[in-house]
């Protein structure tokens, strides 16, 4: 039988959680969750009805990239490349104290008063209402709600003015008030403003947004101004420069003409026209040396008359053209005549005397060009003499001219300088007369026309969810953090042990009660668990029913005297001939819940001064007896002995079918493990939810110390819509005939 329970216990821890019995077990804790929801809601209304209510205004201003430029002034001023750095400069800037101050001083003093902590009227923080205040405030805090952000407090420093005072305060106020922040990915910053005053929050929502484009306009300015005035002396330097430099430039040239007597370019001029000339000698030159070259070798080779062809005078061309004529003659005579005709001779004279002319002619010009090569050489050699004078003195006039050169370098420079600078400050001049704010308003704050905080529907919801969520975690709570056992498998699971019935929970204010109701109600669901478990202890068929069952429990208030009288009730209704046997002797209730009288009981049975049918007390209408005392006595475990009890379970088992046997808890007394070794089944009370898995351990450890195995275990008081099997869930059943 012990490898039996293992099993079924084993089993039973794998089924693992059932959703739907979670949800039962969540449902019959609704109104943990209910109350909790309700209480959250009231106090988050509590909380929302004592605020004051607050009104938001909201302007907004866009960063514009665009610029209109008359003259560029990028060197002064430069238009922002806007980007996400610059876009949280902007709302550092919005935010900042020093925007703040000019918002604060663009107003009447008493426009702000309002907003002074100082100027507020004194709490008075020693009547019930400010008592109940600092309660409700120390309750919500402590679940965790928060009143509106108050301005944090600023310290008051002795050196500062009162009016100082008075601006950092409002600094403080106006700044907790405010909250910056940019659109999206676009140019549009977002102010929005909350406060006690509808007007007074759209009045500095709109002068914030003036004040920073007022403030942007007014930096660029001053920027500019300062820039002009910052060229403006520039310029007068570098002109005072310019002047300097000019003058010694001047001042050089003139002592250098003084000391030179002419200028450097007119030397120049002078040696590009020698140059020029000299070029031209030198053509010249080559030309007549050439021809005259050409015929010194034509007449050495052939002679004058070879020479001659070369010439192009007009008398030689004449010369020559008479010579050919004279050979063209004696040629024509010569094919008729000898050498010695007349007129031969006479031509051949001629041609004599004309070659003799030739000859002349050819040398007087061939010494005229000899003339030519050297005129031609003697200009160029005066040439070169006259530019190698003007080279030289060239250079040393340009040795003069290094300092001047510099002086002109210096001041071209300075000349440069000074006209950049001087348009620059005219241009700056004019950027400071021209300047365009880098952002402008796109949306004006209006009056709200309603709060915006505090919402009190939205709060009480907000209040009436956080509650539901800590009602849902206590039901939670409340049902897998119980102590003790709930369903039959986790007793089996925990102790090895079968679960033989479990009887649910009844609401009955006394025992009695409960025995009447059972009698009318014979197919009760707790009479039908009843018989179930009379059933199981008769055990299968063929086998004999112990004749006697105690019926204990591990500490009291488990239900085990309950548990016994519906047991013996349930034999009794059975044909069985039953008695109760009560062996819980140190309290004995059944006698003042059943109210019984008598002379005799238990206690004078065992002393002897009854007999056995005189102790026993019948019970009208239960059909079972009852053998009792009439009063609790503290002695009378003393005299039941291990053979007493047994004798007494002799005496009546000659007369009973049935013997139930109500012990006292096995942790509280112990004499409860020698009532449980002479009766032949031990019956295990376990209260549902209450006995704890080490009292019923250490309880079944006992009995297993003196070899006693229980039979099985009772799990009382239980809740039938936390079990599992749809049928346990009704309240009555009856057949059908």
């Amino acid at each position: 039988m012990p490898a039996m329970n293992a099993t079924n216990g084993s089993q039973g821890g794998d089924e693992g959680i059932d959703l739907s019995m979670l949800f039962r077990s969540l449902w019959r804790r609704k109104w943990i969750v209910v109350i909790c929801a309700l209480l959250g809601a009231a106090l988050a209304l509590a909380a929302v009805s004592r605020q004051t209510p607050l009104y938001t205004a909201q302007s907004s201003l866009m960063l514009d990239p665009r610029s209109i430029r008359v003259m560029s002034d990028e060197a002064v001023i430069s238009d922002p490349d806007l980007n996400d750095g610059l876009m949280e400069s902007a709302v550092a800037v919005l935010r900042s104290n020093l925007l703040i101050e000019d918002v604060i001083n663009s107003f009447e003093p008493e426009v702000l008063a309002p907003l002074d902590p100082v100027s507020a009227a004194p709490d008075a923080g020693d009547g019930l209402g400010a008592r109940i205040k600092n309660g409700i405030d120390g309750l919500a805090q402590t679940i965790g709600l928060t009143w509106a952000d108050a301005p944090e407090p600023v310290p008051a420093i002795e050196a500062m003015s009162a009016q100082d005072q008075r601006l950092r305060r409002l600094v403080a106020k106006i700044r907790s008030s405010i909250r910056v922040w940019r659109a999206g990915d676009s140019y549009v910053i977002m102010i929005s403003v909350e406060m006690e005053s509808p007007e007074l929050a759209a009045l500095i929502a709109n002068r914030i947004a003036s004040q920073y484009i007022d403030r942007s306009v007014r930096e660029r300015s001053e920027t500019a101004r300062a820039a002009a005035t910052w060229l403006g002396e520039r310029t007068a330097e570098l002109r005072e420069q310019l002047e300097t430099a000019e003058a010694r430039v001047e001042e050089m040239r003139v002592t250098q003409l003084d000391e030179d007597g002419v200028s450097l370019e007119a030397i120049s001029q002078q040696q590009l026209q020698l140059n020029t000339q000299l070029a031209v000698a030198q053509a010249d030159t080559a030309s007549a040396t050439a021809r005259y070259n050409q015929i010194e070798r034509v007449m050495e080779d052939g002679g004058m008359t070879a020479a001659a062809e070369l010439v192009t005078s007009p008398f030689v061309l004449s010369l020559r053209q008479e010579l050919s004529n004279l050979e063209r003659q004696d040629l024509d005579l010569a094919s008729q005549f000898g050498p010695e005709y007349p007129e031969r001779q006479r031509i051949a004279a001629s041609i004599e005397l004309t070659e003799t002319s030739l000859v002349n002619e050819v040398r007087s010009i061939v010494s005229g060009l000899r003339n030519d090569v050297a005129v031609a050489q003697a200009r160029e050699a005066v040439l070169r003499s006259s530019l190698a004078t003007l080279e030289a003195r060239h250079a040393a006039v340009s040795r003069a001219s290094t300092d001047l050169r510099q002086l002109e370098r210096e001041a071209e420079s300075a000349r440069k300088t000074y006209e950049e600078a001087l348009s620059r400050f005219n241009e700056t001049r004019t950027a400071e007369q021209f300047q365009n704010p880098d952002a402008r308003l796109v949306e004006r704050a209006v009056v709200p026309a309603g709060a915006s905080a505090p919402r009190p529907k939205l709060f009480t919801v907000f209040g009436g969810i956080i509650g539901f969520s800590i009602g849902l975690v206590l039901a939670f709570l409340s049902a897998f953090m119980r102590r003790g056992f709930g369903l039959a498998h986790e007793v089996e699971h925990a102790t090895g042990v079968r679960v033989l019935a479990s009887l649910p929970a009844g609401r009955w204010r006394s025992r009695s009660r409960m025995l009447q109701d059972l009698v009318k109600d014979p197919y009760h669901v707790f009479a039908e668990r009843v018989r179930q478990l009379r059933a199981v202890l008769g055990g299968p068929r063929g086998e004999r029913a112990p004749r006697s069952v105690i019926v204990t429990s591990a500490l009291s208030s488990e239900g085990k005297t309950s548990t016994a009288l519906a047991l013996a009730l349930s034999e009794a209704r059975s044909g069985k001939r039953t008695i109760l046997l009560d062996l819980d002797t140190r309290r004995s209730p059944l006698q003042r819940e059943l109210g019984l009288t008598g002379s005799y009981d238990l206690d004078a049975y065992l002393r002897g001064e009854c007999d056995i049918q005189s102790a026993i007390c019948p019970l009208p209408g239960l059909d079972f007896d009852l053998l009792t005392n009439i009063a609790p006595n503290r002695q009378s475990h003393q005299e039941i002995t291990p053979s007493a009890l047994r004798d007494l379970l002799d005496v009546l088992g000659e007369t009973y079918d049935r013997v139930i046997i109500d012990a006292p808890p096995l942790l509280s007394v112990s004499e409860t493990l020698t009532y449980c070794s002479e009766a032949q089944a031990v019956l295990v009370v376990v209260r549902h939810r209450a006995t704890s898995a080490p009292a019923l351990r250490d309880a079944l450890k006992r009995l297993r110390d003196m070899q006693i195995e229980p039979v099985g275990l009772v799990l009382t008081m239980t809740d039938l819509r936390e079990e599992s099997i749809q049928y346990a869930a009704e309240q009555s059943y009856a057949y059908n005939s």
